[in-house]
Protein backbone atom coordinates (compact mmCIF):
# COMPACT_ATOMS: atom_id res chain seq x y z
CA UNK A 1 0.00 0.00 0.00
CA UNK A 2 1.81 3.41 -0.90
CA UNK A 3 1.57 6.32 1.26
CA UNK A 4 -1.43 8.50 -0.47
CA UNK A 5 -3.21 5.74 -0.08
CA UNK A 6 -2.62 5.65 3.90
CA UNK A 7 -3.39 9.26 4.17
CA UNK A 8 -6.42 8.62 2.54
CA UNK A 9 -7.54 5.81 4.91
CA UNK A 10 -6.28 7.90 7.70
CA UNK A 11 -8.86 10.56 6.49
CA UNK A 12 -12.06 8.02 6.33
CA UNK A 13 -11.35 6.93 9.82
CA UNK A 14 -11.41 10.48 11.22
CA UNK A 15 -14.09 11.57 8.67
CA UNK A 16 -16.33 8.44 10.17
CA UNK A 17 -15.43 9.22 13.70
CA UNK A 18 -16.62 12.60 13.07
CA UNK A 19 -19.52 11.65 11.59
CA UNK A 20 -23.03 13.21 13.46
CA UNK A 21 -24.73 9.79 13.92
CA UNK A 22 -22.84 7.33 15.43
CA UNK A 23 -21.26 4.65 12.68
CA UNK A 24 -21.00 1.36 13.26
CA UNK A 25 -20.18 -0.21 10.21
CA UNK A 26 -17.56 1.59 7.53
CA UNK A 27 -15.86 0.63 4.88
CA UNK A 28 -13.12 2.42 1.63
CA UNK A 29 -13.67 1.18 -1.65
CA UNK A 30 -11.54 2.43 -4.92
CA UNK A 31 -7.72 2.70 -5.24
CA UNK A 32 -7.03 3.81 -1.91
CA UNK A 33 -8.25 0.53 -0.78
CA UNK A 34 -6.29 -1.43 -3.39
CA UNK A 35 -3.39 0.89 -2.34
CA UNK A 36 -2.73 2.19 -5.73
CA UNK A 37 -3.95 5.70 -4.93
CA UNK A 38 -2.56 8.53 -6.53
CA UNK A 39 -2.40 12.83 -6.13
CA UNK A 40 -5.65 12.74 -8.66
CA UNK A 41 -7.85 10.30 -6.11
CA UNK A 42 -10.60 10.46 -4.25
CA UNK A 43 -11.96 8.71 -1.57
CA UNK A 44 -14.72 6.44 -1.39
CA UNK A 45 -16.38 5.61 1.76
CA UNK A 46 -18.86 2.99 2.03
CA UNK A 47 -21.49 3.25 5.36
CA UNK A 48 -24.12 1.03 6.61
CA UNK A 49 -26.92 0.73 8.95
CA UNK A 50 -30.38 0.05 9.38
CA UNK A 51 -31.55 3.83 9.17
CA UNK A 52 -30.26 3.85 5.45
CA UNK A 53 -33.43 2.75 3.80
CA UNK A 54 -32.44 3.31 0.21
CA UNK A 55 -28.85 3.19 -1.60
CA UNK A 56 -27.71 7.20 -1.09
CA UNK A 57 -24.83 9.20 -2.73
CA UNK A 58 -23.36 12.42 -1.51
CA UNK A 59 -20.13 14.31 -1.97
CA UNK A 60 -18.28 16.12 0.10
CA UNK A 61 -14.81 18.23 0.90
CA UNK A 62 -12.82 16.86 3.31
CA UNK A 63 -9.54 18.33 4.48
CA UNK A 64 -9.19 19.46 0.89
CA UNK A 65 -9.74 16.34 -0.65
CA UNK A 66 -13.16 14.93 -2.23
CA UNK A 67 -15.05 12.22 -0.68
CA UNK A 68 -17.88 10.45 -2.01
CA UNK A 69 -20.00 8.92 0.53
CA UNK A 70 -22.80 5.89 -0.07
CA UNK A 71 -24.96 4.99 2.22
CA UNK A 72 -26.82 1.66 2.73
CA UNK A 73 -28.22 -1.38 4.42
CA UNK A 74 -25.98 -4.28 5.04
CA UNK A 75 -26.19 -6.92 2.21
CA UNK A 76 -27.11 -10.60 3.87
CA UNK A 77 -25.11 -13.48 2.43
CA UNK A 78 -28.85 -14.90 1.07
CA UNK A 79 -28.29 -11.21 -1.31
CA UNK A 80 -24.29 -12.23 -2.34
CA UNK A 81 -25.51 -16.27 -3.59
CA UNK A 82 -28.42 -14.74 -5.63
CA UNK A 83 -26.49 -11.44 -7.11
CA UNK A 84 -22.72 -12.02 -6.79
CA UNK A 85 -22.76 -9.86 -9.95
CA UNK A 86 -24.39 -6.43 -8.05
CA UNK A 87 -22.49 -7.18 -4.82
CA UNK A 88 -19.16 -7.42 -6.68
CA UNK A 89 -17.92 -4.51 -4.85
CA UNK A 90 -17.41 -6.31 -1.64
CA UNK A 91 -14.17 -7.60 -3.53
CA UNK A 92 -12.07 -4.46 -3.27
CA UNK A 93 -13.99 -3.14 0.37
CA UNK A 94 -11.10 -2.03 3.21
CA UNK A 95 -13.06 -2.14 6.49
CA UNK A 96 -12.40 0.87 8.73
CA UNK A 97 -14.94 0.07 11.69
CA UNK A 98 -16.90 -2.82 12.50
CA UNK A 99 -18.93 -2.85 15.37
CA UNK A 100 -19.30 -6.76 15.70
CA UNK A 101 -17.14 -8.23 13.19
CA UNK A 102 -20.14 -8.61 10.63
CA UNK A 103 -18.35 -6.23 7.65
CA UNK A 104 -15.60 -8.97 8.65
CA UNK A 105 -17.93 -12.05 7.88
CA UNK A 106 -20.05 -10.64 5.00
CA UNK A 107 -17.07 -9.71 3.30
CA UNK A 108 -15.33 -13.37 4.05
CA UNK A 109 -18.24 -15.11 2.49
CA UNK A 110 -18.64 -12.87 -0.51
CA UNK A 111 -14.96 -13.66 -1.29
CA UNK A 112 -15.29 -17.20 -0.64
CA UNK A 113 -18.12 -17.47 -2.93
CA UNK A 114 -17.45 -14.74 -5.89
CA UNK A 115 -14.12 -17.18 -6.78
CA UNK A 116 -15.82 -20.61 -6.11
CA UNK A 117 -16.93 -22.35 -9.22
CA UNK A 118 -20.67 -21.74 -8.38
CA UNK A 119 -19.97 -18.20 -7.96
CA UNK A 120 -17.97 -18.06 -11.01
CA UNK A 121 -20.63 -19.75 -12.83
CA UNK A 122 -23.36 -17.51 -11.47
CA UNK A 123 -21.37 -14.58 -12.40
CA UNK A 124 -21.07 -15.50 -15.27
CA UNK A 125 -24.92 -16.23 -16.16
CA UNK A 126 -25.78 -12.91 -14.39
CA UNK A 127 -23.50 -11.09 -16.93
CA UNK A 128 -24.90 -12.86 -20.00
CA UNK A 129 -27.96 -12.04 -19.20
CA UNK A 130 -27.38 -8.84 -19.09
CA UNK A 131 -24.87 -8.60 -21.99
CA UNK A 132 -27.79 -10.62 -23.85
CA UNK A 133 -30.50 -7.62 -23.21
CA UNK A 134 -28.09 -4.95 -24.39
CA UNK A 135 -27.24 -7.01 -27.71
CA UNK A 136 -30.86 -7.52 -28.21
CA UNK A 137 -31.80 -4.18 -27.70
CA UNK A 138 -29.28 -3.39 -29.99
CA UNK A 139 -30.49 -5.21 -32.56
CA UNK A 140 -33.67 -3.71 -32.19
CA UNK A 141 -32.35 -0.01 -32.92
CA UNK A 142 -30.94 -1.36 -36.00
CA UNK A 143 -34.04 -2.30 -36.98
CA UNK A 144 -35.78 1.20 -36.26
CA UNK A 145 -32.39 2.87 -38.25
CA UNK A 146 -31.42 4.26 -34.04
CA UNK A 147 -27.81 4.12 -34.72
CA UNK A 148 -26.62 6.32 -31.91
CA UNK A 149 -28.72 3.72 -29.21
CA UNK A 150 -27.68 0.82 -31.18
CA UNK A 151 -23.87 1.99 -30.61
CA UNK A 152 -24.47 2.60 -26.80
CA UNK A 153 -26.17 -0.79 -26.28
CA UNK A 154 -23.64 -2.68 -28.33
CA UNK A 155 -20.98 -0.88 -26.63
CA UNK A 156 -22.97 -0.88 -23.02
CA UNK A 157 -22.67 -4.83 -23.41
CA UNK A 158 -19.03 -5.17 -24.24
CA UNK A 159 -18.47 -3.05 -21.05
CA UNK A 160 -20.23 -5.23 -18.75
CA UNK A 161 -18.53 -8.48 -20.72
CA UNK A 162 -14.99 -6.50 -20.13
CA UNK A 163 -15.40 -5.51 -16.80
CA UNK A 164 -16.70 -9.91 -15.61
CA UNK A 165 -13.73 -11.03 -17.59
CA UNK A 166 -11.19 -8.71 -16.16
CA UNK A 167 -13.12 -9.18 -12.62
CA UNK A 168 -12.77 -13.07 -12.84
CA UNK A 169 -9.25 -13.25 -13.94
CA UNK A 170 -7.53 -10.72 -11.41
CA UNK A 171 -10.29 -10.16 -9.10
CA UNK A 172 -10.23 -6.70 -10.01
CA UNK A 173 -12.55 -3.52 -10.60
CA UNK A 174 -10.58 -0.48 -11.13
CA UNK A 175 -12.53 1.19 -14.41
CA UNK A 176 -8.49 2.44 -15.29
CA UNK A 177 -7.70 -0.59 -15.26
CA UNK A 178 -9.99 -2.15 -17.85
CA UNK A 179 -8.34 -1.06 -20.80
CA UNK A 180 -4.55 -1.45 -19.92
CA UNK A 181 -5.53 -5.48 -18.77
CA UNK A 182 -7.20 -5.48 -22.50
CA UNK A 183 -3.55 -4.81 -23.88
CA UNK A 184 -2.38 -7.57 -22.16
CA UNK A 185 -4.87 -9.98 -23.15
CA UNK A 186 -4.07 -9.42 -26.70
CA UNK A 187 -7.92 -8.45 -27.18
CA UNK A 188 -7.19 -4.49 -27.55
CA UNK A 189 -6.77 -4.20 -31.24
CA UNK A 190 -9.94 -6.09 -31.90
CA UNK A 191 -12.24 -3.63 -29.74
CA UNK A 192 -10.43 -0.64 -31.19
CA UNK A 193 -11.13 -1.72 -34.32
CA UNK A 194 -15.35 -1.94 -33.89
CA UNK A 195 -15.73 0.67 -31.32
CA UNK A 196 -16.16 4.67 -30.95
CA UNK A 197 -13.27 4.45 -29.40
CA UNK A 198 -10.40 5.78 -31.06
CA UNK A 199 -7.76 7.49 -28.87
CA UNK A 200 -7.29 10.68 -30.87
CA UNK A 201 -5.11 13.30 -28.88
CA UNK A 202 -7.73 15.16 -27.04
CA UNK A 203 -6.24 17.10 -23.99
CA UNK A 204 -8.84 18.44 -22.54
CA UNK A 205 -11.72 16.06 -23.07
CA UNK A 206 -13.41 16.86 -19.41
CA UNK A 207 -14.24 20.69 -20.83
CA UNK A 208 -16.64 18.67 -22.80
CA UNK A 209 -18.19 17.05 -20.15
CA UNK A 210 -18.33 20.50 -18.29
CA UNK A 211 -20.61 21.84 -21.13
CA UNK A 212 -22.44 19.23 -21.44
CA UNK A 213 -23.13 19.09 -17.71
CA UNK A 214 -23.72 22.37 -17.76
CA UNK A 215 -26.30 22.71 -20.47
CA UNK A 216 -27.91 19.95 -18.91
CA UNK A 217 -28.06 21.38 -15.41
CA UNK A 218 -29.04 24.86 -16.97
CA UNK A 219 -32.27 22.98 -18.46
CA UNK A 220 -33.04 21.55 -14.52
CA UNK A 221 -32.95 17.83 -15.58
CA UNK A 222 -30.22 16.68 -13.64
CA UNK A 223 -29.94 14.87 -10.34
CA UNK A 224 -28.27 16.78 -7.18
CA UNK A 225 -25.66 14.34 -7.14
CA UNK A 226 -24.19 15.00 -10.90
CA UNK A 227 -25.11 19.02 -10.14
CA UNK A 228 -22.51 18.96 -7.80
CA UNK A 229 -19.54 21.05 -9.07
CA UNK A 230 -17.05 18.69 -7.10
CA UNK A 231 -18.34 15.78 -9.81
CA UNK A 232 -16.71 18.24 -12.20
CA UNK A 233 -13.45 18.41 -10.20
CA UNK A 234 -13.36 14.86 -10.37
CA UNK A 235 -13.77 15.02 -14.31
CA UNK A 236 -10.35 17.40 -14.32
CA UNK A 237 -8.65 15.37 -12.42
CA UNK A 238 -8.72 12.11 -14.41
CA UNK A 239 -8.18 13.80 -17.69
CA UNK A 240 -5.12 15.09 -16.24
CA UNK A 241 -4.23 11.91 -14.95
CA UNK A 242 -4.85 9.69 -18.26
CA UNK A 243 -2.98 13.13 -20.19
CA UNK A 244 0.43 12.85 -17.78
CA UNK A 245 0.13 9.15 -18.92
CA UNK A 246 -0.38 9.91 -22.34
CA UNK A 247 -3.09 7.05 -22.54
CA UNK A 248 -5.57 8.50 -24.52
CA UNK A 249 -6.89 5.57 -25.46
CA UNK A 250 -8.17 5.35 -21.58
CA UNK A 251 -8.76 9.00 -21.33
CA UNK A 252 -11.65 9.36 -24.14
CA UNK A 253 -12.75 5.87 -23.13
CA UNK A 254 -13.70 7.10 -19.40
CA UNK A 255 -14.97 10.44 -20.94
CA UNK A 256 -17.71 8.52 -22.64
CA UNK A 257 -18.88 6.98 -19.69
CA UNK A 258 -19.02 9.62 -18.04
CA UNK A 259 -20.79 11.55 -20.77
CA UNK A 260 -23.46 8.90 -21.11
CA UNK A 261 -23.81 8.61 -17.26
CA UNK A 262 -25.16 12.26 -17.57
CA UNK A 263 -27.20 11.22 -20.47
CA UNK A 264 -29.39 8.18 -18.73
CA UNK A 265 -29.43 10.72 -15.69
CA UNK A 266 -31.46 13.52 -17.24
CA UNK A 267 -33.04 12.00 -20.39
CA UNK A 268 -35.76 10.45 -18.51
CA UNK A 269 -37.69 8.22 -21.45
CA UNK A 270 -36.59 9.73 -24.04
CA UNK A 271 -33.92 7.61 -26.41
CA UNK A 272 -30.55 9.06 -27.06
CA UNK A 273 -31.63 9.96 -30.98
CA UNK A 274 -34.24 12.36 -28.77
CA UNK A 275 -31.97 13.27 -26.39
CA UNK A 276 -29.24 14.22 -28.98
CA UNK A 277 -31.32 16.06 -31.16
CA UNK A 278 -32.15 18.61 -28.86
CA UNK A 279 -28.52 19.23 -28.37
CA UNK A 280 -27.42 22.38 -29.73
CA UNK A 281 -24.61 22.35 -32.85
CA UNK A 282 -21.86 23.27 -30.93
CA UNK A 283 -22.37 20.39 -28.29
CA UNK A 284 -22.83 17.97 -30.37
CA UNK A 285 -19.48 18.50 -32.21
CA UNK A 286 -18.03 18.81 -29.54
CA UNK A 287 -19.34 15.12 -28.17
CA UNK A 288 -17.85 13.33 -31.13
CA UNK A 289 -14.36 13.80 -29.17
CA UNK A 290 -15.78 11.92 -26.05
CA UNK A 291 -17.50 9.00 -28.62
CA UNK A 292 -20.44 10.31 -29.22
CA UNK A 293 -21.22 8.84 -32.69
CA UNK A 294 -23.17 6.21 -34.25
CA UNK A 295 -21.53 3.41 -35.59
CA UNK A 296 -22.88 1.50 -38.46
CA UNK A 297 -24.51 -1.83 -39.00
CA UNK A 298 -21.07 -3.92 -39.13
CA UNK A 299 -19.37 -2.47 -36.46
CA UNK A 300 -22.29 -2.88 -33.91
CA UNK A 301 -22.48 -6.42 -34.99
CA UNK A 302 -18.86 -6.82 -33.87
CA UNK A 303 -19.11 -5.35 -31.01
CA UNK A 304 -21.86 -7.28 -30.04
CA UNK A 305 -20.20 -10.54 -30.99
CA UNK A 306 -16.90 -9.33 -29.33
CA UNK A 307 -19.29 -8.88 -26.34
CA UNK A 308 -19.80 -12.37 -26.21
CA UNK A 309 -16.58 -13.64 -27.08
CA UNK A 310 -15.56 -11.94 -23.70
CA UNK A 311 -17.40 -14.49 -21.43
CA UNK A 312 -15.93 -17.80 -22.87
CA UNK A 313 -13.01 -17.40 -20.46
Amino acid sequence: MNKRSEQLIRLAKEMTDEWPDRIEYASVSGSAARGDADKYSDLDIHIFGRRFTGEQEQNHLYHGEIVQVHAGLLPNRGQIIRSPWEERAWAELMIIKDRDNRLGKIKKDALNYFFSSAGRKKILGQVAQIVDQRIHFAYSCLGKKQWFSATHAAMGAWSEAAFCRMFLKTHQLSTGQLIPFYRREGLYQEFLDCSIINGLRYENLSSVLCKLRNYLKDKGSLSPFNKDPLQHELCKRKNERFVNKGDFVNLQWQMYGEALWLFFDSAGKENFEMFHQKLPDSLKHELRKVGFVPLDRSRVELLCGLSRKLLTL
